[in-house]
C-alpha cells in the first residue's frame, strides 16, 4: 500500500491537471454550454457498510454515513469530463464481530464491558468520468475507478485497522445554474469494492478481518463548470 498509493497519486495528477489544461486551451464555447476546467465539491448523507468476515464469525460495521468528494480535471470531449477525484464515506457504528465483542475493562476494582463501537471509512482516490448528454441542460450521468482504501478505530484502545482494494462509483444527478460557470447540484451515488484483507495499522500483520465496503448517498455539490 505503502508503494502503490504514491505512485497512483502521482498518475491521477496528471491526468487531472493534462485535462484541465487541453480545456483551458481548447475553444470556448457558448455560456450555458459545459465545457472547460472542472472543480466540483460534494458532500450530504448516507448509509455505509463494511461487512464480511473476522477470526471466528461474521463482522459488520454499518449505519448512517456522512459523505463527500473533491474532483477537477476538464472536458476532453461534448459534455464529456476527466478528472481526479477523492470521495469517502464516513461513520461511527457498533462494530459486530469486533475485536473487544467479548473484552472488558478492570476500572476500580469493576469489571466494565469495553466499548464495541468504532469509527468506519471508506476512501476512493481515482479518476472520474462525468457525461452531460445535453451541453446546455444540467443532466449527468458518470462513473469513477480507482484505489479503494477501508479503514476501522475502534473506540476501546484506538487501535487501527486497514485494508485496500479496488473501488469504483456510479453517480447520476442534475446541475442547476447559478450563473455563466456555476452550478448547484443534487446526485445519487452509489460506491463500492472488492473485499480487503485488514491489517493492523501499527506493525502491518493480518487483523484476520475480509471486509467488502457499499456506500450510497445523496450529495449536493458546488460546480464549477
Amino acid at each position: 500500500m505503502n508503494k502503490t498509493a504514491p505512485i497512483l497519486t502521482a498518475l491521477i495528477a496528471s491526468l487531472c491537471f493534462a485535462s484541465a489544461a487541453h480545456a483551458q486551451s481548447a475553444e470556448p464555447t457558448l455560456p450555458g454550454q459545459h465545457h472547460g476546467f472542472y472543480l466540483r465539491a460534494t458532500s450530504g448523507p448516507g448509509f455505509a457498510s463494511l461487512s464480511g468476515d473476522g477470526p471466528t464469525r461474521s463482522a459488520s460495521i454499518s449505519g448512517f454515513s456522512g459523505t463527500h468528494s473533491l474532483s477537477m480535471g476538464g472536458s476532453i470531449g461534448r459534455g464529456l469530463v476527466l478528472a481526479g477525484t477523492l470521495q469517502a464515506s464516513t461513520l461511527q457504528a457498533t462494530f459486530k464481530g469486533g475485536p473487544f465483542r467479548n473484552a472488558t475493562l478492570d476500572v476500580d476494582g469493576s469489571n466494565i464491558a469495553a466499548s464495541h463501537s468504532a469509527y468506519g471509512s471508506f476512501t476512493e482516490l481515482g479518476l472520474l468520468i462525468d457525461w452531460y448528454p445535453n451541453i446546455s441542460a444540467g443532466w449527468h450521468v458518470g462513473a469513477s475507478a480507482g484505489l479503494g482504501v477501508i479503514g476501522i478505530v475502534n473506540n476501546a484502545d484506538d487501535s487501527t485497522l486497514i485494508g485496500v482494494s479496488p473501488a469504483g462509483t456510479l453517480f447520476g444527478g442534475y446541475d442547476f445554474p447559478l450563473g455563466r460557470d456555476w452550478s448547484l447540484g443534487l446526485s445519487l451515488v452509489a460506491s463500492g469494492a472488492s473485499a480487503a484483507s485488514m491489517k493492523h495499522a501499527s506493525n502491518g500483520d493480518d487483523a484476520n478481518y475480509r471486509l467488502t465496503p457499499v456506500s450510497v448517498g445523496l450529495q449536493a455539490s458546488l460546480l464549477y463548470f
